[in-house]
């Protein structure tokens, strides 16, 4: 994804629809990853699936949530090959 460009998995104009993931090859992103976060654990947030590389360093994340609290619990937004991100 290009500089300027936004990838994001899931929809991001309603915080209470659905969260996805969104599953690729190898990545290079340069743009804008908009992930959704929700603070109740049963329904999961955005992710980004990839099955091989990576790169994220001229990316910017954006991370919108819901109007609960992100109490210090971990989310996992973005898996690559065999690891988690």
């Amino acid at each position: 994804v290009d500089s300027g460009g936004i990838l994001a998995p899931g929809d991001d104009q309603n915080l209470q629809s659905e969260f996805e993931s969104l599953q690729v090859g190898a990545l290079d992103l340069d743009g804008t990853l908009l992930l959704q976060l929700s603070s109740d654990p049963g329904l999961g947030n955005d992710c980004l699936v990839v099955d091989a590389d990576l790169d994220l360093s001229g990316s910017t994340l954006d991370l919108q949530y819901d109007s609960g609290a992100l109490d210090g619990t971990p989310f996992i937004i973005a898996s690559y090959g065999d690891a988690e991100t």
